[in-house]
């Protein structure tokens, strides 16, 4: 967890719920339903690894706010954004370098706008 700390978890996962469905152009509340179609599935997986980043919610609560019935998920998702951003593949298309730059400016946005 970094210095950011929010305590009021719940307010602040909708916060971030909201402020990834912005920059998504989703409808509001949409990332806590249940589906697996990209690019809403992603979307959802930045949020949560953004929760639990930036928040003290456990992976219990992150999957329950968003939805899910497994942490599972949850700790699925947060493995693979962390290695998103820190493991760029050698042999990446320029669209997936391009949703890797974009991600990574998202989370600095989010970081930016909740501190």
């Amino acid at each position: 967890m970094n210095e950011m700390h929010m305590p009021d978890t719940t307010a602040a996962m909708g916060a971030i719920q909201g402020y990834i469905e912005r920059v998504w152009g989703f409808p509001e509340g949409s990332l806590t339903e249940k589906t697996r179609e990209q690019p809403k599935a992603f979307a959802r997986q930045v949020a949560m690894y953004i929760a639990r980043e930036n928040t003290t919610a456990s992976l219990k609560t992150v999957a329950k706010f968003f939805g899910l019935s497994d942490h599972g998920t949850v700790l699925y998702a947060c493995g693979k954004i962390a290695r998103a951003i820190k493991e760029p593949r050698v042999e990446t298309s320029s669209r997936e370098e391009s949703a890797r730059k974009s991600l990574l400016k998202i989370i600095e946005n989010s970081k930016n706008d909740q501190g």
